[in-house]
């Protein structure tokens, strides 16, 4: 699961508000992006992971952290997949049997030998790169993302540029 949201909040007391929260259920802050700058008030995301299992708690603890202006959930399933990939890693462990098998028992050339060792190196390596794949696919389902955008409240009558309203109180 994923969600996006945009949320006010009272400087920089968000930003550990968010972290201690992630913590608390058992996450980590994945990424921070904070911008400061003399015409623009300070903003940050963040990317918050937390177990799956947790990620309710994690969305209502954000009233914690500021208001919220803005949610947007989405969901991956790697189901289809991360059955592809399972079935890949049982065909090649087939094959590695077969040439295992076919070393064990050949007693014919050395050519021979060698072109059945070098096919058992690919097997194995393709076998690694899909054990690594089912891994990754395992840890992105375990933990759930949550990119949280947090700004400070912007000002009501802007320091500079024409401003009517502004003038004419000045006046």
């Amino acid at each position: 699961l994923a969600r996006e949201g945009l949320a006010r909040h009272e400087g920089p007391v968000a930003l550990e508000r968010a972290h201690v929260l992630a913590l608390r259920l058992g996450g980590f802050v994945a990424g921070t992006d904070a911008r400061a700058g003399r015409e623009r008030p300070r903003a940050a995301t963040l990317e918050l992971r937390v177990p799956s299992a947790r990620f309710d708690e994690l969305a209502r603890g954000l009233d914690a952290v500021g208001r919220l202006e803005h949610v947007q959930i989405s969901t991956e399933d790697v189901g289809e997949e991360y059955s592809d990939v399972t079935a890949r890693v049982a065909n090649g462990k087939r094959m590695e049997g077969r040439l295992l098998d076919l070393l064990a028992n050949r007693t014919g050339k050395l050519q021979e030998a060698l072109t059945v060792e070098r096919e058992l190196a690919r097997v194995r390596e393709e076998i690694e790169r899909y054990e690594a794949r089912l891994r990754y696919l395992q840890a992105r389902t375990a933990m759930s993302r949550l990119t949280l955008s947090l700004h400070e409240p912007l000002p009501v009558l802007s320091a500079s540029g024409p401003a009517p309203l502004r003038d004419a109180v000045r006046q």
